[in-house]
């Protein structure tokens, strides 16, 4: 999606989003990483065999350190805001990280520049339902996030609509040009559609392709017995 609006979006029926700096990490990756591997262990007997990349501070801090470096070099300083966050009550907050990334040279043009979503953490729906095959999950749950009576997946949205607002906001200000998140989920998808109605997903199929090389033993095709976790742009080097 673009880094400026395309949308007058009315804020104040918007949850508040917090900006995330680097010593709030440490805790949420925890959170996250035990939240990922309970997720699993509660998978039935009968699943695809899963494959996941741990989203740990240390790997969250290797992109922060990488941008950081470049940040430097190109604009004489690093950036502070490494995410954002909604919400308070433990068990239900929304949280987001975030990287800048540079593919341009000159400092004062944006073309290319991209601020990707390294991590999307939904807290209560780390034991979401993991029905399906051969599919890409966040925190363990399906690609779609069905409205329940009560609201929950509505709040969701518009807690992301938030967290995107403020990643648009820290992307003018380092002159990234876009931003953009790998395997999206739905509710993502329809967040990110209210900001910009044009945003839309992109299949990529010749660069920077979840990959592994494996030989489990399955039938038919290897890529519907196997379901990745966590697919998104942290696990990216």
């Amino acid at each position: 999606m673009p880094a400026k609006t395309s949308r007058i979006v009315d804020t104040k029926d918007l949850p508040t989003a917090q900006p995330l700096y680097e010593g709030d990490l440490g805790e949420l990756c925890k959170i996250d990483e035990a939240m990922l591997r309970k997720s699993l262990e509660a998978r039935p007997a009968d699943s695809n065999t899963a494959v996941a990349l741990i989203p740990n501070v240390d790997t969250i801090r290797w992109h922060h350190a990488r941008e950081d470096y470049v940040g430097k070099e190109l604009h004489g300083k690093a950036p502070k805001v490494k995410g954002a966050i909604v919400g308070s009550e433990k068990g239900k907050r929304v949280w987001c990280y975030w990287t800048r990334m540079w593919y341009n040279n000159d400092p004062k043009e944006s073309k290319g520049n991209t601020l990707h979503v390294l991590r999307l953490v939904i807290e209560d729906e780390g034991l979401s339902s993991w029905k399906g095959s051969g599919g890409n999950h966040i925190n363990g749950s399906g690609k779609s996030h069905q409205q329940n009576g009560d609201g929950r997946s509505s709040y969701h949205e518009s807690a992301i609509v938030s967290l995107l607002l403020m990643a648009q906001r820290e992307a003018q200000e380092w002159n990234m040009a876009e931003i953009g998140t790998w395997n999206p989920t739905s509710v993502m998808v329809s967040a990110a559609q209210r900001l910009d109605p044009n945003t839309a997903v992109v299949n990529r199929d010749e660069e920077s392709i979840a990959s592994l090389k494996w030989h489990p033993p399955h039938k038919g095709l290897v890529a519907e017995s196997i379901d990745w976790v966590g697919n998104e742009k942290y696990g990216w080097c």
